[in-house]
């Protein structure tokens, strides 16, 4: 695993590389809501904020992150989609951030 911002580092080359092997529209929806989460020895683990996300990108765009990642790192990487475990919580509103109820129409004010 490395520190987060050489992983941020590392996830906007890749973007950068992928902008040349994907249509924005697939990055826009698929690549740029997902995050490097780690690296460990050849292995870069890419984070999807959900399991449908995941299995698009391994269906569907798996050998555009290897090549990205290979054009990025040499030697020959390997990917992982996997889920992101914080990302579903990062999009819970806290119960601060939401608007009150209101009461029922013909309840008593208190």
């Amino acid at each position: 695993m490395r520190a987060p911002h050489v992983l941020d580092t590392l996830w906007l080359r890749l973007l950068k590389s992928l902008e040349t092997r994907l249509p924005a529209t697939v990055l826009d929806s698929w690549v740029r809501p997902s995050r490097l989460l780690a690296v460990e020895g050849d292995l870069l683990k890419i984070g999807a904020p959900n399991k449908f996300s995941r299995d698009w990108l391994a269906q569907h765009h798996l050998e555009a992150l290897h090549a990205a990642a290979k054009e990025c790192l040499g030697g020959q990487p390997r990917v992982a989609v996997i889920i992101d475990e914080t990302a579903s919580a990062d999009v819970v509103a806290s119960p601060e951030d939401s608007p009150p109820v209101a009461a029922p129409r013909g309840a008593a004010p208190e």
